[in-house]
């Protein structure tokens, strides 16, 4: 796997120059433990509702009332969003049987002026810089009596709530659940159910970093070969290979995200930022190092799976002119392997063993490394649950699905697909990552429920025009085809 864009976009100005020496390395401390600038932005909210009667689409409604806080510059847009979803929701929930979802919501300036493309999920500096300075600030700056009362930096936004898409995602479910009678829960998004990755515990606290010893190959990239079959390999080169090299790290020991089944830390290398990922379970209680590098071998592999059926998935749409969502890619990731770390608290934090020797083996932990990006997350499928998408990048994801389950003969499938917001050519898109899989034989992974969970996407599955001008086939498992 070569450097591609993700990971050329996830290149920040370099955090310290040499990690080798004590100012290298407590600059290198200093910088991922305090924000690029202790200035920060006021961003107000207000709540607008798009679809419904006209009238109710003139102004901001007053029910939900403002609010505001203060954010630091490099904190990402989308996840002030996140964060304003959660807020309307508590009024939100007081009218309505269902909660408003990520993608029934979006963000516009004052005066509901629309953001331009791919500008959405900057940093709220980034988009404070594009927008409130220079020449766009007379456009989208809200009139003098509005600005008057703010002290700072302010942006005021309105949170834009897409009725239509609401109404027309609690219209399938009803009907769902007087169709499919007591499994119409199946339609419902449950993600926090059989170990899906959305439960997150973020911790923004600015522990100490831990400086570590980390072996990889050479140009950032696991050794993981994807033949044109879309088979897999990862291949570990021997201490002694010239096409590995050993680095310094730095680490932090306080996770930035706790999730179902792994923890993800903050990890330095070579001055550039990215997130490692370490399993704490893996459906057996208690993780070996062993069982760690295992679980995180097959997530890379399901990584570089899901990018060849991506490309294929493309291909196929642009030949039959499938007017797919082409903002959607999927994150790099590379494995590494620790060697020596300079502290015992590391063990507390990692499955891991005492031991400085360099030799990768039994007594090393692995991490899988992505490049850094926002935490905010978006749901499109559980584990076994496979809801019904209204939006055009959602019906993508729900036909990419039904793609890698044809192209398999319904030996393999992809589940639990969450992604990123990211800029992607331009627009605003999305980054996928995490996914986990069914497949026939069942040892894809941590979650792989074999042959049952290829059915409960088959149950689930809703074709729309997109599944059908690829020419996919009706769904069946492998084990119905060959009966």
């Amino acid at each position: 796997m070569n450097g591609s864009s993700d990971f050329e976009n996830a290149k920040k100005k370099p955090l310290t120059q040499n990690l080798l020496t004590t100012e290298g390395l407590n600059n290198a401390r200093s910088s991922i433990s305090t924000p690029p600038s202790f200035d920060k932005i006021q961003v107000n909210v207000e709540v607008r509702f798009r679809g419904g009667a006209k009238r109710d689409q003139t102004s901001t409604d007053p029910t939900f009332g403002k609010w505001g806080q203060l954010w630091k510059r490099d904190v990402f847009l989308s996840e002030i969003l996140d964060n304003s979803l959660v807020t309307s929701n508590v009024t939100w929930d007081k009218d309505n049987a269902q909660s408003l979802e990520r993608n029934e919501v979006e963000f516009r300036w004052y005066g509901n002026k629309v953001f331009q493309p791919g500008t959405q999920n900057l940093t709220v500096g980034e988009v404070y810089n594009k927008y409130l300075t220079g020449d766009k600030a007379s456009f989208y700056m809200p009139p003098e009596k509005v600005v008057r009362a703010s002290k700072g930096p302010t942006m005021f936004l309105e949170l834009c709530i897409n009725k239509l898409a609401y109404n027309c995602r609690t219209a399938v479910n009803a009907d769902s659940e007087v169709s499919l009678g007591p499994k119409s829960g199946a339609r419902k998004r449950r993600h926090n159910q059989d170990r899906g990755e959305s439960d997150q515990d973020w911790d923004d606290s600015d522990e100490p970093v831990r400086p570590l010893t980390s072996k990889r190959p050479r140009q950032f990239s696991t050794a993981i070969s994807v033949e044109d079959t879309g088979e897999v390999e990862v291949m570990w080169a021997d201490s002694t290979d010239i096409t590995t090299t050993v680095e310094p790290a730095l680490l932090h020991l306080t996770a930035l995200a706790t999730r179902a089944t792994k923890t993800v830390h903050k990890l330095v290398i070579d001055g550039l930022l990215y997130v490692a990922k370490a399993f704490f379970d893996t459906g057996n209680g208690s993780v070996s190092i062993e069982d760690n590098a295992t679980a995180l071998e097959q997530e890379a592999v399901r990584l570089q799976q899901a990018q060849w059926f991506w490309k294929k998935f493309v291909t196929s749409a642009k030949e039959q002119r499938d007017p797919i969502c082409q903002d959607i890619r999927v994150s790099d990731g590379f494995l590494i392997c620790i060697v020596r770390n300079t502290l015992d608290e590391l063990e507390s934090v990692l499955p891991s063993h005492p031991s400085d020797t360099n030799k990768i083996g039994a007594a090393s932990t692995v991490l899988l490394i992505e490049p850094h990006r926002t935490r905010s997350v978006v749901k499109f499928s559980g584990t076994l649950q496979h809801p019904h998408q209204t939006d055009k990048m959602g019906k993508t994801i729900t036909a990419f699905a039904h793609f890698v389950h044809h192209t398999s003969s319904g030996e393999f499938i992809f589940v639990d697909i969450q992604g990123s917001p990211a800029t992607i050519n331009g627009r605003d898109g999305i980054t996928l990552f995490d996914l986990m899989s069914h497949s026939v034989q069942g040892d894809s992974g941590v979650g792989d429920h074999g042959v049952d969970g290829i059915k409960s996407f088959v149950d689930q599955h809703w074709c729309d025009f997109l599944c059908t001008s690829l020419g996919l086939s009706l769904l069946a498992t492998a084990t119905e085809s060959n009966e």
